[in-house]
């Protein structure tokens, strides 16, 4: 008697231990197509919307600005950031932003728009809180 209620409690345990950990594994497989922690998830339209994104979306466009300027020596046009597809986001110390975009030079009809693709690190604390690590046009 002794004997089979420790063998009815092994197996009891046993029993919870494997829900247990069907139940974790389950809840980390429903989480793992939002975000994988480290790695790039994909962003919401809202996290788009955010001053944070725009701030980086402004910092993507200067920098690129600078680039054509140094290229061909003519500060005076001045593209935007168009068309914004293909964000993600990275929690790193601060957040990183990987996204794809449409530069435009507004008013310039005979201007073709580039896409480029953008890496921005944008860290709360810092002076320069936006900064642009790579442009790939």
């Amino acid at each position: 008697s002794h004997k089979s209620a420790m063998q009815v409690s092994n197996k009891l345990g046993a029993l919870l231990t494997a829900v247990t950990v069907a139940v974790l594994v389950s809840s980390c497989l429903a989480n793992a197509h939002n975000a994988i922690l480290g790695g790039w998830s994909q962003m919401k339209q809202s996290d788009m919307d955010s001053d944070v994104f725009r701030e980086c979306l402004d910092a993507a466009a200067a920098e690129y600005n600078a680039r054509l300027a140094s290229s061909d020596g003519d500060s005076s046009v001045k593209a935007t950031v168009g068309r914004v597809s293909q964000a993600q986001q990275q929690v790193v110390s601060g957040m990183k932003y990987k996204f794809k975009a449409s530069m435009t030079v507004p008013g310039c009809d005979s201007c073709e728009d580039r896409s480029c693709e953008f890496v921005v690190w944008y860290r709360a604390w810092m002076q320069q809180r936006a900064k642009v690590l790579s442009v790939n046009c």
